[in-house]
């Protein structure tokens, strides 16, 4: 009660301080949260994007449709994570030939000499994936040519890591600054009462005594401003968002991910407070 007392004074005595330090840690953590929001949104439609890579394979022109089919009918069944699949008759080839060229191919050739194909994207695909499956494809009896975008994904691959590696570095910059302004004002705040600090070691009082009173108030700070941060980044997922940027949005959040980000937040702006006074603390004698 005697350290609650005591940080709760500390608090009266310099207000400034203490919404100092909540603003500080409130602006790292929102910037924070607004850059993970958007990275997540980001990743989550380069994703998208290539899941829709298509995977074409084109039988040998030789093979009539009804065998082509019941090849396809084979291959398909052999992959468990297809997303979408189509096959093409040599029938519906000629049909699309004709519909974009505007050429009757059959009556100039005499017969039709375009193959019957196959569509078919995957989920999750990754160019080591890719390789696998164009490779077996090859292998395939009566395919005779196989057509993907490889490097379209591999082009996706490395924009998703260096968004990765951009979130991740930009994230510990940021929380290494907060550590540091917190334990600043902590220091601040420690130097403004050292006559208080001075009296407190002549009566005896333990240094913990004496120092988590101002952990204390740094953790209450970082608290308001961890709540801050996560009001600032649920307000401009739900209104902000959907109105300047749509395809950004992430849809409604769930309530339980709207607990999740504000207990995030506040443990995290508290334990950020509290390794800045304890680190300052250390070199306070």
């Amino acid at each position: 009660m005697l350290i609650i007392r005591e940080a709760l004074a500390a608090m009266r005595r310099t207000p400034m301080l203490s919404i100092l330090t909540a603003t500080v840690i409130a602006i790292s953590l929102a910037l924070i949260g607004i850059f993970a929001l958007l990275s997540v949104r980001t990743s989550e439609s380069l994703e998208d994007y290539r899941g829709k890579l298509p995977i074409e394979a084109y039988f040998d022109p030789a093979i009539n449709s009804e065998a082509a089919g019941e090849r396809y009918s084979q291959i398909v069944k052999s992959y468990s994570d297809i997303t979408t699949k189509k096959f093409i008759s040599k029938e519906d080839a000629l049909r699309e030939y004709m519909t974009y060229s505007g050429e009757d191919l059959q009556k100039v050739v005499g017969y039709n000499p375009l193959p019957a194909g196959m569509r078919m994207t995957f989920l999750s695909l990754s160019t080591h994936r890719a390789t696998e499956i164009i490779s077996a494809l090859k292998k395939t009896d009566g395919i005779k040519e196989v057509i993907f975008d490889g490097n379209t994904l591999s082009l996706l691959e490395a924009k998703k890591k260096t968004l990765l590696t951009l979130t991740y570095a930009l994230g510990g910059f940021l929380l290494l600054v907060s550590i540091a302004l917190a334990g600043s004002l902590a220091r601040l705040a420690m130097e403004s009462r050292r006559d208080t600090i001075k009296a407190m070691s002549m009566l005896g009082a333990a240094r913990r005594t004496i120092i988590l009173p101002y952990c204390l108030e740094g953790m209450t700070s970082g608290v308001v401003g961890g709540l801050a941060a996560a009001g600032a980044v649920f307000s401009l997922h739900e209104f902000a968002l959907p109105r300047i940027a749509p395809e950004l949005s992430l849809g409604t959040i769930s309530q339980e991910n709207i607990l999740l980000l504000f207990a995030a937040n506040i443990i995290l702006g508290a334990a950020l407070a509290l390794v800045g006074c304890l680190l300052t603390a250390l070199r306070v004698k």
